[in-house]
């Protein structure tokens, strides 16, 4: 389809087309398909009507059965089978609307040189009509095709009763005020059809436009597969992961360096340096969960779980490290961090109803923040149940036991990096 442009919903006042091209362009190329489809189906509903009156020939002209029987059965039927066939071909396909002028105008020649044949009386002659009424109220035509195909149809088919002397002059003024009828009501009808299908056309887009910029928020406040989820009509989404690992990173003195600066200046540190550590949690494919004051939260593990997450939040913590040795604090001292992570079980979520959160809970959780609090200054302090994830991996250093509020006393380690020779 070619490339949307922007909306504007403006529709012409003579032509029912979009008065931007590239949105007339796009009506159009959504349309052909159905287009196709309903042209396919005209198809067979004309040969099956042309079918269908074989019975009144019958009735009416028995003399001339064997001729009109051949002519409408056996040549009418096949030149439209072949046609029907035609539009299978991709090159005419994307031309269906030709192939159905094409065959409007060929039966009503057809139709005059049938009607000669038979002697048929002029209220037989008359029964085009039907056909012309079809151009319009099919809706298969686009309005400027339907009004050239009407008016030139008509023409051919009154130039042929007349040549033909299929009816009398009278008859024929009477069928040249029925059919310009039939074109005038037809146009009218097909005008404000075209109009409601592109208005229709336009309220989907401009739909498919707010959904569009719904699901780029979502993702960008939630996880991608959350958002997919949530789109897909998911109500209450809460996952429970039995191994993921959570860290917290903390910028050491900032509740001192906030009180010297102004609020522009906070503002502008913190977006340095979060956006700083955005970076990393793409490099490495984790989660940011979310910021809390100058904390910032990331987990690995979810919402798509993954074997290496300890290894994952192992490496980013490392990068950390060097990413703040590169940043400076506003009063030019080197920028200090303190980073803790822990691993195991939790349950992970949305919550919200008009905001959304993607947020974390359990003890994982708890524990992780607490080796961030109770860690030092440029220091990556680990948990017991982390450290033996990864010790054949990774250097530590024992730090010793430490009191953690709702756990006692916990074996802790600082991660120093990764062992040499290991990947």
């Amino acid at each position: 389809m070619p490339e949307r442009s922007m909306v504007s919903g403006e529709i012409g006042k003579i032509m029912p087309y979009l008065c931007d091209r590239a949105e007339e362009k796009c009506f159009r190329a959504a349309r052909a398909a159905a287009e196709l489809r309903d042209s396919r189906a005209t198809f067979l509903l004309v040969i099956a009507i042309n079918s269908a009156f074989s019975g009144p020939d019958i009735w009416l002209f028995p003399e001339d059965l064997t001729l009109l029987l051949w002519l409408r059965l056996g040549l009418v039927n096949v030149v439209f089978g072949v046609i029907f066939a035609l539009s299978f071909i991709p090159v005419l396909a994307r031309r269906v609307t030709l192939l159905m002028m094409a065959t409007v105008l060929l039966y009503t020649v057809f139709y005059a040189f049938f009607n000669q044949a038979a002697g048929a009386p002029p209220i037989y002659v008359s029964g085009i009509v039907i056909m012309y009424i079809g151009i319009y109220a099919v809706g298969v035509f686009r309005y400027a095709e339907a009004l050239f195909l009407g008016w030139s149809g008509t023409a051919l088919h009154l130039g042929l009763s007349a040549g033909l002397e299929l009816m009398s002059a009278t008859d024929l003024v009477i069928m040249t005020g029925e059919m310009a009828a039939v074109n005038a009501l037809g146009m009218f009808v097909l005008y404000r059809l075209e109009r409601l299908r592109r208005r229709e056309f336009l309220n989907l887009e401009k739909i498919a436009t707010e959904r569009s910029r719904y699901h780029d928020l979502l993702v960008r406040i939630l996880p991608a597969s959350i958002a997919e989820r949530m789109r897909a009509g998911e109500q209450h989404i809460a996952d429970r992961f039995d191994e993921a690992s959570v860290l917290f990173v903390d910028i050491v003195g900032f509740t001192r360096l906030s009180a010297r600066l102004e609020p522009e200046e906070i503002v502008a540190l913190l977006e340095k340096v979060f956006a700083a550590f955005d970076e990393l949690v793409e490099k490495h494919g984790l989660e940011k969960i979310k910021t809390i004051g100058d904390a910032y939260l990331v987990a690995a593990g979810l919402p798509v779980p993954r074997a290496d997450h300890a290894e994952a939040i192992a490496d980013f913590a490392l990068d950390l490290q060097q990413t703040a040795h590169g940043l400076n604090s506003p009063d030019g001292n080197t920028m200090e961090i303190r980073i803790g992570f822990h691993s195991g079980p939790l349950i992970a979520g949305v919550i919200g109803e008009s905001r959304f959160l993607y947020d974390m809970w359990g003890d994982t959780v708890n524990v992780a923040s607490r080796m961030e609090s109770l860690g030092m200054p440029g220091k990556i302090q680990v948990s017991d149940e982390a450290h033996d994830i990864l010790a054949g991996k990774y250097a530590f250093e024992p730090r010793g036991t430490i009191e953690v509020k709702g756990r006692g006393e916990m074996q802790t380690w600082w991660l120093s990096g990764r062992r040499e020779n290991t990947i």
